[in-house]
């Protein structure tokens, strides 16, 4: 029911069906791993890296998420402060960023994954010493890790990351849905 609204909400938005069709390979991965008796590829791979890849732990990986997004809503905030709209109605604030100012917040979204992409690091993992790579434990692609972000609506922000925790804890390489659909895991580097 939960992934089912987040599917209609997707599909409304410019190049949801994408997105939809995203999520719904996302969705059916997720299944797979689950699925004791399927052999499938993916299986395979997670047997061979779970048992020699040091995996990053949800707890720092989740700490490192929040760094991030910290430091990009104190850059959300600074902008719409010094040239969006705040107002405030029934104890809550609501900002309003467009034109210039919200295409520039929208480019400095893009910085963690382009740095992933280049140093498999962003500034929150680099501070917990974690690095992003492919299932074959190679250096994750810029599209591979702007991929991974896409779905941070779907593994954070809905129920403050329980989703992603949730996912992340029911397969064998602690890959949440953004991990599952780029094909990336997060390692202790």
């Amino acid at each position: 029911m939960y992934f089912q609204l987040i599917i209609i909400n997707l599909a409304l938005v410019p190049g949801g069906r994408n997105a939809k069709s995203h999520l719904h390979k996302a969705l059916n991965v997720v299944r797979k791993p689950l699925n004791l008796n399927h052999s499938n590829k993916m299986s395979e791979i997670n047997t061979i890296h779970s048992e020699s890849i040091p995996l990053a732990t949800k707890t720092a990986r989740y700490l490192a998420i929040l760094i991030d997004y910290s430091i990009y809503s104190v850059f959300y905030w600074f902008i719409a402060s010094n040239y969006g709209v705040i107002t405030t109605s029934n104890n809550s604030i609501h900002t309003e960023v467009t034109g210039f100012p919200a295409l520039f917040c929208f480019i400095f979204w893009f910085i963690t994954p382009i740095t992933e992409g280049f140093f498999g690091q962003s500034l929150g993992k680099f501070i917990f010493g974690l690095k992003v790579v492919d299932t074959s434990t190679q250096n994750a692609t810029i599209k591979q890790c702007i991929i991974r972000h896409l779905f941070d609506l779907v593994d954070f922000f809905p129920l403050f990351g329980v989703v992603g925790l949730s996912v992340a804890s029911n397969n064998i390489l602690n890959q949440r849905v953004g991990d599952l659909v780029a094909k990336t895991i997060v390692v202790k580097k």
